[in-house]
């Protein structure tokens, strides 16, 4: 059994940067984490689709407005398969410099899944079916993130083939000719603006009376009127209903404002938030309780 002062279980954003924060205060540190360094954000979050979005900016940029910079252009050709490429080699450059950063701070990396057993211990599993038993003398944190949910109550559970989730949009080799993107947050938002720059028919639906819900208005009402500009049908106060999923397409009935419309594209992106990963990972063991808000609370076992 090893033991470290603190373990992370997660390694994201939040325990790749509180595990080099405690190296840098002295402690021993470790960090489990079943898939890569950089969690979501830098694997199938913010970085890679970052990446994608500068590849729809030059996109437009060239198709769009060249000609207002005194530049002509032939006959643009897209391939988003290449962009995907493009931002998975970005993702991946990122992972491993905060592997570099782990080894220059000493920090242990674990690789598998990390599992609480009990007051300050944990077991991580690694890819082989192995088990490894691991002991912190200070604290144990979670960290592990949030993942991908589909919404299986309106029909639209997501099946990696035609109804999809950011995960899955992100290796795509090849854009849709059609696609309805079902929340209007940052991450439906973005993905409507790199489809369609690469050729894609998008769609975009949100329950709520405007699109990016949770940002200021203004901003809202100013990215809409450049989507509605682009092409991007926006529907917003919508409701769906009588959801069809086929091999090759998803059919749906949208209603806004007592209209209803049917819909059909080629693939559905369900961007309608995440769900934490506390799961299965020994929270019960460990007296760790979760609120009726959904949060962490530590009962007197802990104290």
């Amino acid at each position: 059994m090893a033991s470290f002062d603190v373990i992370f279980l997660g390694g994201g954003p939040a325990g790749y940067v509180g595990a080099i924060r405690c190296a840098q205060l002295g402690l021993n540190s470790a960090v489990a984490e079943r898939e890569g360094l950089g969690g979501t954000c830098v694997l199938w979050g913010c970085i890679p689709a970052k990446a994608l979005l500068e590849s729809a900016s030059i996109s437009n940029r060239v198709r769009l407005h060249a000609a207002e910079f005194g530049v002509t252009v032939g006959e643009v050709k897209l391939d988003y398969g290449v962009a995907m490429k493009r931002s998975r080699a970005v993702s991946n450059q990122n992972s491993k410099g905060v592997e570099f950063l782990f080894k220059k701070h000493k920090i242990t990396y674990i690789k598998g899944t990390g599992r609480l057993t009990g007051k300050n211990a944990v077991t991580v599993k690694t890819a082989d079916g192995k088990e490894e038993k691991h002991a912190a003398t200070k604290a144990v944190v979670i960290s592990t993130g949030s993942r991908v949910r589909g919404l299986p109550q309106i029909g639209l559970e997501l099946n990696k083939t035609t109804v999809l989730s950011s995960d899955e949009v992100l290796v795509l080799e090849k854009a849709p000719k059609s696609m309805i993107v079902v929340g209007a947050g940052a991450v439906g938002c973005e993905f409507a603006d790199v489809f369609n720059a690469f050729g894609t028919k998008v769609t975009l639906v949100e329950v709520l009376p405007r699109i990016l819900p949770v940002e200021d208005a203004e901003a809202g009402a100013e990215v809409a009127r450049a989507f509605k500009k682009r092409g991007i049908e926006v529907m917003t106060g919508a409701r769906i209903s009588n959801v069809k999923v086929g091999k090759t397409s998803v059919m749906m009935t949208v209603e806004v404002g007592g209209k209803k419309e049917q819909l059909e594209a080629d693939k559905v992106l369900v961007a309608a938030g995440r769900a934490p990963n506390v799961d299965d990972i020994g929270l019960k063991e460990a007296g760790v309780q979760l609120n009726e808000r959904g949060f962490i609370t530590i009962n007197d076992r802990m104290e």
